[in-house]
């Protein structure tokens, strides 16, 4: 896969989700398949991966103690995060939950599941 592929595999889940089509910036696109929930797809061109990107809320992260706790035991080997990672973007201080996929073989029905399990268990972490 190239960069090429991955512009028509986004497009194909794009429509297939009835979102409009993505726009490419800097090897990644930003879509909102749920209201209030924005998913960044981005190409990493090195690994041959594809990333899933979704920010949980909009506001920078405070974690206690325990609520760091909590977070590294849902995220231990992604048990509770719908097999997702978990990490604090660096930029923005936001938590978001990220999966990676290989490039080899994946189609744009893999690709909506996996969006759809980053997004069922970034909800699930802003109810937290």
């Amino acid at each position: 896969m190239n960069i090429d592929t991955f512009l028509a595999l986004v497009h194909t889940y794009c429509t297939q989700a009835g979102l409009p089509p993505a726009a490419l910036e800097n090897e990644h696109c930003v879509l909102l398949p749920q209201p209030g929930q924005a998913v960044i797809l981005a190409w990493d061109a090195e690994e041959e991966e594809v990333l899933v990107l979704a920010p949980v809320g909009s506001e920078p992260v405070a974690l206690d103690g325990e609520s760091a706790a909590e977070l590294l035991r849902d995220a231990y080997l992604g048990q509770n995060l719908a097999g997702a990672a978990a990490g604090i973007d660096p930029q923005t201080g936001g938590l978001v939950l990220w999966r990676r996929l290989p490039a080899y073989g994946l189609t744009a029905d893999r690709l909506a599941r996996s969006i759809q399990r980053t997004i069922v268990a970034a909800q699930a972490c802003q109810g937290n």
